[in-house]
């Protein structure tokens, strides 16, 4: 789906919705989704006070890209480590169930 808050599909089965706001070209459309599948595999593997992460939008808005050094590889590291970085920085909630 798209619109003024940029391209954006969410995954009903792991409560996860990505939100792709390049414009321009700054990433290369191939690497979107290595980046989406890096933040997929980070996300599998978080966990918060031993439990996982249950809903969480993320959303790619700048980067860059170089001919040399660019790879598909490269951009689910990348992906992975942004969220890795953004968990580090947030405030997540814990809710229990009652």
């Amino acid at each position: 789906m798209g619109g003024p808050a940029g391209k954006w599909k969410f995954d009903k089965e792991h409560r996860f919705l990505f939100i792709d706001k390049i414009v321009g070209g700054s990433i290369p459309r191939e690497f979107i989704a290595p980046i989406e599948a890096g933040i997929r595999e980070a996300l599998d593997n978080a966990s918060w006070r031993g439990s996982r992460w249950w809903t969480s939008p993320q959303c790619c808005i700048d980067g860059s890209s170089h001919d040399v050094d660019s790879s598909e590889m490269a951009f689910k590291i990348a992906g992975s480590m942004a969220f890795k970085e953004a968990c580090h920085k947030a405030s997540p909630c814990f809710f229990e169930r009652s």
